[in-house]
């Protein structure tokens, strides 16, 4: 009977994360850029959706049901096509449907593979006046999601390596 309890709680420790919760770091963010959202499920199908534009992405974990409220987990935060105009929107998602096969980010690999069928990919398109890898870096700082390692200020770089260790 222990037994099956302990097992029970390690099978419940393989779906906890941390999240940092924090409305004074959201409120107080310095997005300047405004932004719109756009939903698709991370799956083949959903690539077809996303444009051939250069923006920032994002994945949640998402589950809606007719017993909850909605709710979404910001995974992961990134952009693509500020160094290189001709990584779109629709091919980092087409690179992302492959890394679910390979473990170069094993926490990617990870998120891409353990959430599958609730795992959505966001996106907003950005005009080309706007830096990206600043907009990034703002978007991180606020949220601090769980699957980003490096991608944030120095600052907040350093804070996040001290309280994941």
């Amino acid at each position: 009977m222990v037994h099956d309890f302990v097992s029970k709680v390690d099978g419940f420790r393989t779906d906890i994360r941390d999240f940092l919760i924090s409305p004074t770091r959201w409120r107080t963010t310095k997005v300047k850029t405004p932004l719109s959202w756009t939903s698709v499920k991370f799956e083949e199908a959903g690539r077809a959706l996303v444009p051939a534009e250069r923006g920032v992405y994002a994945f949640t974990v998402s589950h809606a049901n007719d017993h909850f409220p909605p709710n979404h987990y910001v995974m992961y935060i990134g952009i693509t096509g500020a160094k290189k105009p001709d990584r779109t929107l629709n091919k980092r998602f087409y690179d992302y449907m492959q890394e679910k096969k390979n473990n170069k980010r094993p926490a990617v690999c990870y998120m891409l593979n353990k959430y599958e069928d609730d795992l959505y990919f966001n996106y907003c398109p950005i005009a080309a006046n706007i830096d990206l890898e600043q907009l990034e870096l703002e978007l991180n700082d606020a949220i601090i999601p769980p699957v980003v390692v490096k991608d944030f200020t120095a600052e907040i770089r350093q804070i996040v390596k001290a309280f994941r260790s």
